[in-house]
């Protein structure tokens, strides 16, 4: 007797982009079955990320913020006006989104951003196709910092919380916090070890790695 053929298992694809004046990540992540892909932190260059997308034949479903400041948003808006797509920020960095991620204060101008339609919350799961990307709330570089973390595939797109080789992110910004970003660095390094880091600037890690770094265990 034949039976049902098991499922086709869920492919997933990462395309980094380095863009903008900080050489900021975006990552373009994919279900390449279905197809649909998110947009992590387009920072800017919008058309590269658009050509990337195209080159790829993936069909843009979300942009996703890990959060506001202006080389990780600048190029927000543009692409999801040209997908119809939603953009997902924390509503505690909405107050740093609309003063364009300081970017003003810093002489630079970036293009005007619409109103992010989707609020990310702690704990929520995004489906990206069949992915489905979890977020993680870790503020303390700023107050609505998040993490998006996909446990099937052991991958963490941490943001400016943690970095490779020992790096932390900033807490001196405008609604940073010392003591609550080493909280949400602590939360990262309690994940699994084998999980992979792919944090808003440089290369990727793991946080078996950076747990013997900082010696935890």
């Amino acid at each position: 007797m034949g039976g049902k053929s098991a499922p086709e298992p869920t492919r997933a694809e990462i395309v980094r982009l380095s863009v903008g004046p900080l050489e900021t990540n975006c990552y373009l992540v994919a279900d390449v079955l279905s197809g649909k892909a998110a947009a992590i932190d387009p920072g800017d260059e919008t058309w590269r990320i658009q050509h990337s997308l195209a080159m790829h034949e993936w069909t843009l479903a979300w942009v996703l913020v890990t959060h506001a400041h202006f080389d990780h948003i600048a190029a927000c808006g543009q692409l999801a006006d040209g997908a119809g797509c939603p953009i997902a920020l924390h509503p505690a960095d909405l107050p740093l989104w609309w003063m364009h991620g300081v970017a003003d204060q810093m002489g630079i101008k970036i293009p005007e951003l619409p109103v992010p339609q989707h609020p990310l919350v702690a704990d929520e799961t995004i489906p990206v196709g069949d992915l489905r990307i979890e977020v993680l709330y870790l503020p303390g570089h700023s107050p609505g910092h998040v993490g998006f973390y996909l446990k099937q595939q052991g991958w963490l797109f941490s943001g400016d919380v943690i970095f490779a080789d020992g790096g932390v992110g900033r807490s001196d910004l405008m609604g940073g916090d010392e003591s609550i970003l080493a909280a949400s660095v602590d939360t990262v390094l309690h994940l699994p070890d084998t999980t992979e880091i792919f944090p808003g600037h440089g290369g990727k890690t793991t946080v078996g790695a950076e747990r013997k770094l900082r010696m935890i265990y």
